[in-house]
């Protein structure tokens, strides 16, 4: 069980790594204002969610009947029910910034989408746990910008729109750090 779970924690560290660098890759003319999941985050997300159940299932039907085989079979299980919401928020989750505002897509694909001018945002945070930034408008609207998305160009327009009343010192100061190409870390 020990090698399964090294593996894994391998696999979830290069993930992380791959992931981390490619939110900084060059962006093409046509993506310019569109925040996004990187491309691949897709593909990745249905390979481990189809790999940890696979492996769920082929532990469940070889080992013998044990703790041991209950306690894989689950943290197999568990792994690969962690991506099914990365995979719809990658399918989903889109928002187009300019110098005016954000228009944004509901959080995994459900709810309403709309347009949040910078002029309407009340207050702005970055959520450590989660890895977005919640933008909160005088009316009540949320949008979360998730930390994989391509932050730079959104971190130059709230900058710019948005005062820094509405932040946070530790909020702005990594608005800051992300305009000039510095991106949130993604792991603990």
């Amino acid at each position: 069980m020990s090698v399964i779970v090294h593996i894994t924690g391998i696999f979830v560290a290069l993930f992380m790594i791959w992931l981390s660098h490619s939110r900084l890759r060059k962006r093409l003319p046509s993506e310019r204002g569109v925040l996004a999941y990187p491309p691949l985050l897709l593909v990745v997300g249905v390979v481990y969610t189809l790999t940890f159940l696979g492996l769920a299932i082929l532990m469940f039907l070889t080992l013998p009947d044990s703790t041991e085989k209950w306690n894989l079979f689950l943290l197999l299980v568990a792994f690969s029910l962690g991506w099914p919401p990365i995979i719809a928020a990658s399918l989903f989750e889109r928002h187009r910034v300019s110098i005016w505002g954000i228009e944004y897509s509901p959080l995994f694909g459900i709810g309403t989408s709309g347009y949040l001018p910078w002029s309407e945002v009340r207050r702005v945070k970055f959520s450590r746990f989660m890895r977005w930034f919640i933008l909160e408008g005088y009316d009540g609207t949320k949008v979360r910008v998730s930390a994989m998305m391509g932050l730079p160009e959104f971190a130059r327009y709230l900058l710019a729109g948005v005062t820094p009343e509405a932040m946070d010192t530790k909020t702005l100061y990594l608005l800051q750090q992300t305009a000039h190409g510095i991106l949130p870390k993604l792991g603990i």
